[in-house]
């Protein structure tokens, strides 16, 4: 069968202010982790940073599960042994306070362009990948994931073959 890894590992990011948020993208590359020499990017995803922007100003709390493509550095889609793409299962979740601007009453604020401002914490849960190519000479891939955002990069654990 095709690796499909099940890690369901959630890594929180905070943002101090959503009315003026982390430049770039929320990032996730897929790595092959290998015991004998360098590690291997299979590939990643981009959550744009227009979209993160927009989702750390929408109304509270918001959730989205998707499944995303993972593309390699030439934006190339990754395909597994399979002939299927390569895909990885995230779950996004911002949580907070909303507040309006001082002078402004609360509800008339949801309806400005801006947004709601206040603190943020934006919580990534990567959940699964499926499809994912075999990369080591023993025909598996020991995948791992690394989470970007807002300056800050965290891991999962690589899922060695069983």
């Amino acid at each position: 069968g095709e690796p499909s890894p099940e890690w369901t590992q959630t890594f929180k990011f905070r943002v101090k202010d959503a009315s003026s948020p982390p430049s770039g993208p929320l990032r996730i590359e897929v790595w092959d982790f290998d015991r004998m020499s360098k590690n291997e990017k299979v590939g990643d995803i981009l959550i744009s940073e227009a979209r993160m922007k927009n989702v750390l100003r929408a109304k509270l709390p918001w959730e989205e599960t998707t499944e995303r493509r993972i593309v390699d550095d030439k934006k190339k889609e990754v395909v597994g042994n399979d002939k299927k793409p390569s895909v990885i299962h995230i779950k996004l979740k911002v949580i907070g306070e909303a507040v309006a601007p001082p002078n402004l009453p609360a509800t008339h604020f949801s309806a400005l362009p801006g947004g709601y401002a206040g603190d943020r914490m934006v919580e990534v849960t990567v959940i699964s990948a499926a499809h994912l190519p075999k990369k080591d000479l023993t025909g598996s891939i020991d995948p791992f994931c690394e989470v970007e955002f807002a300056k800050s990069k965290k891991k999962t654990p690589a899922m060695p073959r069983e």
